[in-house]
């Protein structure tokens, strides 16, 4: 039998491999060219026609977004009102067109057509849309747009209603501009503080980078056509409406098909698919028109195809010296690997992997104990000046810690890209705190030169070090210096020592593990349940309303939302828990004829799919006019005009409005006026109702916030109403409701008939 060298075995092998390879090439490309390419791409037509139309409405969603934000801009309403201050409204349109890479002209109306004001935009080039000067139009220059057809649409607007005008080419005293810009135009009506109608703002939006990009895609040819056929944009740049031939059309084109997709919203053929654009209301009619444009190319693919087989072949052939050669080194590549596995790659350093080893093994003397150095800020660092200056920090901040003249260093270790650790040797208190006060003191400053440019970084840094006083002297050391950081960074401190009463944070971490875990089980074996507690009408002496609460049922155990709503957030499954509670509340309600509520957080409110689900599931189970939707407001409101978008089209819907808690979050009165008109109620938090009976500074706030209220008509709750004197002294400050113990405990079921 022969004994092969480990060098022949990896030749053999090699040329064993290659036939194979070109073998198996071989049959696939058979198999590749025997199947119908069409049918590939019809599988991703209509995935992509969504990708291409959700594209389309991306690319419109800031001028939307923006536009409404100017007819509600408070210091241009002060204007309109008090008279206009021309400087203050030029310099926002410049402001605007600065942030709006496509936007070519803002312009202010008046109801007879007027131009007011007007800044325009020019690009540098016409495919280049991201370098333009922007310029404020003389009054000598402004025109008179009374006859053009968008003005006339637009000035029959509603308050609040986004017009759109057709998609045609840019015009200037009625001729076209050139180069060729095609345009639409977004129109709203503007109102002064007293919400008398002032004028028309009106967007001119280029389109040209939107039909560059709809026709982006590797397999698939893009257009927009309008109701009559015309394209406003195709692959071939003859054609469309910044072609030389705007007549060519689709009858043109795809004559024996051509009326049939005018005619349906949605047309598919084999390797044909068209579809209306949906929410883009012009008046075009306008429709997204696909075709493949793989199939040209599959006598092309075949050639490469036999030409890979026999590059293949010829790049087998020149690599074999290269193979010849690593079979030498199959020691040394184990080695290297086993070295990198083992250090970081950045630094050199000995990684997390060879801390914990050293600490089972106790490679270390005793008395040693760690220290964890976290760079808190390093990945702001990277996301603002990128990952070679980050690097460089990690680098230069490593060199610090080598350059440290500290003879009880015995072991310094990248944990990870952003801490460090070291392993010190503890002799005594003195020393040991002399230490960590110049590691805090003098490592925050990283100051380094990178191609000939200066960075000077002021480093957040926070340690976290294991029990000096207590040596484990094993793993247990890197576990306490963990809980130290974590202590630390929680509380804002620049270090954090380990001790007995960190044992109270290990003991809740491992309680908040053990609650994740019963999260998880009640969103997937129904372990959420809710109940309900009643609303007493102090006028009419009945519930009326009840408001849903959830509880998480582990056994006999009833954990409640201040256990598991914040656990909840931490590891991603709060917005799951709001699904079920929609859809256990609207199941539970669907044929009661009381109101009920639920409670929304900000987190909920901008949760797209959230959103979509809950109005879905209005109309489902027919709850307009009975469902309250109570605001508890957690966090701050980051996108106020998403948020008064929400309220709107849930007061479209018929349903009502409560904001939960108030005086415990963000809510305060300026917040409560500027909300009063989408507010049906505002619930009062039981921090101002308990203890009311005796405290003459809550009862005066508490009838402040009915007086406010009670002018803006909002109906007022009062919340955690224990005892029959708080109950009474709410009932005699005139507020309308009460809710809490003493009218009722929440419970899994409702009366079927209101009490007195």
């Amino acid at each position: 039998m022969y004994n092969y060298s480990y060098k022949s075995k990896i030749l053999i092998s090699y040329f064993l491999i290659i036939s194979i390879v070109v073998f198996l090439l071989i049959n696939l490309f058979i198999v590749t060219n025997s199947s119908d390419v069409g049918q590939i791409t019809q599988k991703n037509m209509y995935n992509k026609a969504l990708e291409r139309e959700k594209f389309f409405h991306i690319f419109f969603k800031p001028y939307f977004s923006s536009i409404n934000a100017v007819t509600r801009n408070k210091n241009f309403k002060n204007s309109l009102t008090n008279g206009i201050d021309y400087k203050y409204i030029q310099n926002y349109f410049i402001s605007l067109h600065a942030s709006l890479p496509n936007l070519r002209q803002i312009r202010y109306l008046d109801f007879d057509g007027n131009e007011i004001i007007r800044v325009n935009s020019s690009f540098l080039n016409s495919n280049d849309s991201l370098k333009k000067t922007i310029e404020v139009v003389p009054q000598n220059k402004l025109q008179n747009k009374k006859e053009i057809q968008y003005f006339k649409k637009f000035k029959e607007l509603n308050i609040g209603e986004v017009g759109i005008s057709k998609i045609e080419l840019n015009k200037e005293f009625g001729k076209i501009t050139l180069p060729k810009q095609p345009v639409v135009r977004l129109g709203m009506i503007l109102t002064d503080n007293d919400k008398n109608k002032k004028g028309i703002i009106i967007y001119n939006i280029s389109l040209r980078e939107l039909f560059k990009n709809l026709d982006d895609t590797v397999l698939y040819h893009t257009h927009l056509i309008d109701k009559n056929g015309s394209f406003l944009s195709h692959h071939n740049p003859n054609y469309g409406l910044i072609g030389k031939d705007m007549s060519y059309n689709l009858y043109d084109e795809f004559p024996e098909y051509a009326y049939t997709v005018l005619s349906e919203d949605s047309y598919y053929l084999k390797n044909f698919y068209s579809f209306r654009i949906r929410d883009f209301n012009n008046g075009q009619n306008i429709k997204m028109v696909l075709e493949p444009k793989f199939l040209e190319e599959v006598e092309q693919t075949q050639k490469t195809q036999n030409n890979f087989v026999w590059l293949s072949i010829l790049f087998s052939v020149v690599l074999l010296p290269v193979i010849i050669y690593f079979s030498k080194l199959p020691d040394f590549l184990r080695d290297k690997a086993n070295k990198e596995q083992q250090h970081d790659k950045l630094t050199g350093l000995p990684n997390r992997v060879t801390l914990v080893n050293d600490l089972i093994n106790k490679k270390f003397p005793s008395s040693t104990i760690v220290i964890l150095i976290s760079i808190n800020n390093l990945l702001k660092i990277q996301s603002t000046y990128g990952f070679k200056i980050s690097d460089e920090v990690v680098k230069t901040f490593h060199k610090m810690l080598n350059s440290l003249d500290e003879e009880n260093i015995l072991k310094i270790y990248s944990n990870n890209y952003s801490t460090f650790t070291i392993n010190f040797e503890y002799t005594d208190y003195g020393s040991f705190k002399n230490f960590i006060d110049f590691l805090v003191n003098n490592l925050e400053s990283c100051s380094f030169t990178l191609n000939d440019e200066e960075f000077d970084f002021l480093l957040d840094i926070t340690l976290g070090i294991s029990n000096p006083h207590k040596l484990n002297y094993g793993i247990e050391e890197l576990s306490e210096a963990e809980n130290a950081l974590e202590i630390a960074l929680s509380k804002n401190k620049p270090y954090d020592i380990f001790d007995a009463k960190h044992n109270e944070n290990i003991k809740t971490n491992k309680e908040n593990i053990q609650l994740a875990r019963k999260i998880k089980n009640a969103i997937e074996q129904n372990g959420l349940i809710l109940h309900y507690q009643p609303i007493f009408n102090n006028q009419s002496k009945k519930i009326e309303k009840y408001e849903c609460l959830a509880r998480i049922k582990d056994g006999d155990e009833l954990i409640y939302p201040n256990i598991f709503l914040p656990i909840s957030k931490q590891i991603n499954k709060y917005n799951n828990l709001s699904f079920l509670i929609i859809d256990r509340a609207f199941e539970y309600f669907k044929d009661k004829s009381v109101e009920f509520s639920i409670n929304l957080s900000i987190l909920d409110i901008t949760n797209i799919d959230l959103q979509k689900y809950l109005f879905e599931k209005i109309e489902e189970f027919d709850v307009k006019d009975r469902l309250v939707i109570e605001i508890v407001e957690q966090e701050g409101i980051a996108n106020y005009a998403e948020f008064i978008s929400f309220l709107e089209k849930i007061r479209e819907y018929g349903c009502k409005v409560a904001i939960d808690d108030f005086g415990s979050g963000y809510s305060n009165f300026d917040y409560i006026v500027k909300m009063s008109d989408y507010i049906d109620y505002l619930k009062i938090d039981g921090s101002l109702i308990k203890g009311i009976s005796t405290n003459p500074k809550t009862q005066l706030l508490v009838g402040t916030l009915k007086f406010l209220c009670d002018n803006l008509r909002i109906k007022v709750i009062a919340e955690f109403i224990e005892d029959k004197e708080t109950f009474e002294i709410i009932v005699n400050m005139g507020v309308v409701y009460c809710q809490g113990y003493y009218i009722g405990e929440p419970q899994d079921k409702i009366k079927e008939e209101n009490n007195e």
